[in-house]
């Protein structure tokens, strides 16, 4: 059965599954929903509790919220992202739970201000405030620049983890933000975002 996304193409949460299915090398269909019926009772009830996206669909089960759908979907497909032992495992959702709690915040906020907030019509982008936010992202990357060091990927090996982070990532980098003098993110960013999978994924939705 061919899976389906609920989800905008455009969207940071929605290209985290697209890059994971693309890197299992599976079919899929993305039905792209209305704004306003993402708020609809139908959908509430049927889709997402919340009306956010992405919803993925598969042989009758339905799951939401992109890091656990990439979860599951590595599980299931390709156990090899997942590790079998308990405290490589253990590493894998360290890193996932930094990209969540860390990295994500700021590097979401500055994707809106810069590229979301004025495709959609949510008014310019303000320069005070991507500067602002611009700082917060410098501060992530300077811790990253060490959990780095020594490695090419974030636990060693290529992994969920470091899907994870390359939608935000890759928005950034390619509008307008300088890595600068960070060897160790330029190297992972390279690694990463040089994978066909990835390259797929975003080469009709990153422009």
């Amino acid at each position: 059965m061919l899976i389906k996304i609920t989800g905008h193409p455009k969207s940071t949460c929605t290209q985290r599954v697209i890059a994971i299915l693309n890197e299992l090398g599976l079919e899929f269909e993305i039905e792209q929903p209305e704004w306003a019926t993402q708020k609809s009772p139908e959908y509430l009830r049927d889709k997402h509790p919340f009306g956010k996206i992405p919803v993925l669909h598969e042989d009758g089960y339905q799951i939401f919220e992109s890091r656990a759908i990439v979860r599951y979907l590595a599980a299931k497909h390709k156990p090899s992202l997942v590790p079998a032992d308990l405290q490589k495992l253990g590493v894998l959702e360290q890193f996932l739970s930094i990209e969540y709690s860390y990295f994500d915040p700021p590097f979401s906020a500055w994707v809106f201000e810069k590229i979301i907030k004025p495709i959609f019509g949510h008014g310019q982008t303000d320069p005070v405030k991507l500067e602002e936010l611009t700082k917060k992202v410098d501060s992530v990357l300077d811790v990253y620049e060490k959990l780095l060091v020594g490695k090419d990927y974030l636990t060693g090996e290529y992994s969920i983890a470091d899907i994870a982070h390359l939608p935000c990532l890759s928005y950034v980098i390619n509008n307008g933000y300088d890595l600068g003098d960070r060897p160790n993110v330029k190297r992972w960013w390279t690694n990463i975002s040089e994978k066909p999978a990835w390259k797929k994924s975003i080469a009709s939705v990153q422009k």
